[in-house]
């Protein structure tokens, strides 16, 4: 008898834990509330066959929102008071222990490395370019707004 209670409390303890994963904090966190991130700062440093080209912050206003049914939306304004769009996107995310995956309708695909996470704000990086030889580093910071 003794033997199935310590072996019941341990598989209750492995489910609790597997319960508590980065994976799903990040997930939890991502999501509360609306899930709406307003992009604060946007940082980029251009490459050229590995030589840095270019590094400073880009003018920047967007936001990213994200839902419990696992689809995003992003927006950008082509002006601070956010009423000018700019650009807009959608489609499906999910998310590692230290990636969110962004898998847009268009058939694209980016990886957000998550360089920071605190209460309301997370730091993000991804990469893009057009080759090999040219490819452009990417920060968001971002503000979790209710």
């Amino acid at each position: 008898m003794k033997k199935i209670s310590k072996y019941l409390l341990l598989m209750s303890l492995v489910a609790l834990l597997a319960a508590c994963t980065k994976e799903k904090k990040i997930e939890r966190w991502l999501k509360k509330g609306v899930g709406e991130w307003q992009v604060t700062s946007f940082q980029s440093k251009h490459y050229q066959n590995g030589v840095l080209q270019s590094d400073g912050e880009i003018i920047y206003f967007g936001k990213y929102v994200f839902d419990e049914k696992g689809t995003f939306f992003m927006i950008s304004y082509n002006d601070s008071a956010q009423t000018n769009v700019g650009y807009e996107a959608a489609g499906s995310w999910t998310n590692s222990k230290d990636v969110i995956y962004l898998n847009y309708k268009d058939g694209g695909v980016e990886e957000m490395k998550i360089l920071e996470m605190k209460k309301d704000k997370m730091k993000l990086e991804y990469n893009s370019g057009y080759s090999e030889a040219e490819k452009y580093i990417n920060t968001l910071f971002l503000e979790k707004t209710d």
